[in-house]
């Protein structure tokens, strides 16, 4: 924002690697997570799902209860989220 940077390198790199990526029991989809982020699940031949954060290989984020939604793509540079108040 305005020239400034927020997160390292190192960092970001956390945010933006899938660390686990399964069947999830309670959603009953399948789903992926980074160092404390969502991520869209991918097929093996690397391949997004679903792009639920966007197109992009290196978005994240999470959705929220009650249609809360939040992503981030650092390959274009995007943010979005969206949260209700009640």
């Amino acid at each position: 924002l305005d020239g400034q940077r927020f997160f390292t390198a190192a960092t970001l790199a956390q945010m933006t690697t899938t660390l686990a990526q399964g069947f999830d029991r309670v959603l009953l989809i399948d789903t992926a997570f980074s160092a404390g982020f969502m991520r869209d699940p991918t097929r093996p031949d690397g391949t997004k799902e679903r792009k639920i954060f966007g197109p992009s290989p290196l978005a994240f984020g999470h959705p929220g209860a009650g249609g809360s939604h939040a992503f981030a793509d650092p390959e274009h540079r995007l943010s979005f989220a969206y949260v209700m108040n009640q």
